[in-house]
């Protein structure tokens, strides 16, 4: 008896499920997970469909993240991905075309009032037998709005406190925010030494600054919020997996701090008066950096002196 060969057919990928990571003023952060991929047809890229149309360019396979913009508040969309494949099975089987999900007039990504269009929607027929994945259904409301007059009120060498006004979620669309996190970085470009804090209230002190440095300091609120998962195929029912959570956000406008540094030491320091076991001293006052001076310290050295006949 020969040794036993696996043999694996090729096929479409299956297209990836989405899951919503996040909403926020620019628009709907959403990610998935790379599908499993049979045989030689490997991934190639991604398509979203926004409402059953195309929606941006081709992604790449490595990529598996999107923030989806122009997004009106109130709007309900859903989303789709397509897994794509150069492999040859990627490509319709025209055997079958009229029964499938795609007819022999129409690509079957969504419907299209024009026929013109339909070269737009079937992308030159290189992907036609990859089929979208399930749909995220996502109502663009209940946001977080970002803090407002963000300002330092009080900065020294080495830290600085924070303020800023919550927004309460009066207006429509809008809910409060749970916490508000401070992330600060030393220059105008976030590449490196980033740090944050969160904190429920509407201020917070940071510290561990390095004295007269410029900083990039920027407030974001935040809320957790849950979503129920529903499989499609279970006709409409939700899925084991239950509820997902993903995070609500909006950020403040960026400000500047400029941690202050030591003063300068006093300048035109002489002796005005003495006597046989005192002496009067005198000073310009020195000249601040951003921090008060709040007391001068005095040394004094005793010499010897040596009187020669």
């Amino acid at each position: 008896m020969s040794n036993i060969v696996t043999v694996r057919a090729p096929a479409a990928p299956m297209s990836p499920k989405l899951r919503l990571e996040g909403l926020h003023p620019q628009g709907v952060d959403v990610t998935w997970q790379v599908p499993q991929q049979f045989g030689d047809a490997v991934i190639s890229g991604y398509q979203m469909l926004k409402n059953g149309k195309l929606y941006g360019a081709i992604i790449p396979p490595d990529v598996n993240s999107l923030k989806i913009k122009d997004i009106n508040l109130g709007e309900k969309l859903d989303l789709q991905l397509i897994a794509l494949t150069e492999h040859p099975v990627g490509k319709n089987d025209k055997s079958s075309a009229g029964s499938g999900f795609y007819g022999e007039k129409d690509s079957g990504i969504g419907s299209s009032n024009n026929p013109d269009a339909k070269g737009d929607v079937l992308m030159g027929e290189r992907y036609s037998g990859c089929k979208p994945g399930p749909k995220l259904g996502i109502h663009y409301t209940g946001l977080v709005q970002p803090p407002s007059q963000v300002a330092c009120e009080r900065v020294t060498g080495h830290s600085a406190l924070i303020v800023w006004n919550k927004e309460h979620g009066s207006k429509s669309h809008y809910v409060t925010a749970d916490s508000y996190q401070v992330t600060w970085w030393p220059g105008n470009n976030p590449l490196n030494d980033i740090n944050s804090d969160s904190t429920t209230e509407d201020h917070l002190l940071i510290n561990n600054l390095k004295p007269s440095t410029t900083y990039t300091v920027i407030v974001e609120a935040r809320k957790m919020e849950k979503y129920t998962d529903i499989d499609e195929s279970s006709n409409n029912n939700e899925t084991p997996n239950g509820l997902n959570a993903f995070i609500l956000t909006a950020s403040s406008d960026q400000i500047c701090v400029i941690t202050a540094s030591p003063p300068n030491p006093p300048r035109n320091l002489g002796i005005t008066a003495t006597t046989c076991n005192s002496l009067t001293i005198a000073w310009d006052p020195p000249e601040e950096h951003g921090v008060e001076v709040i007391g001068m310290y005095t040394k004094a050295n005793k010499y010897s002196l040596i009187m020669l006949e």
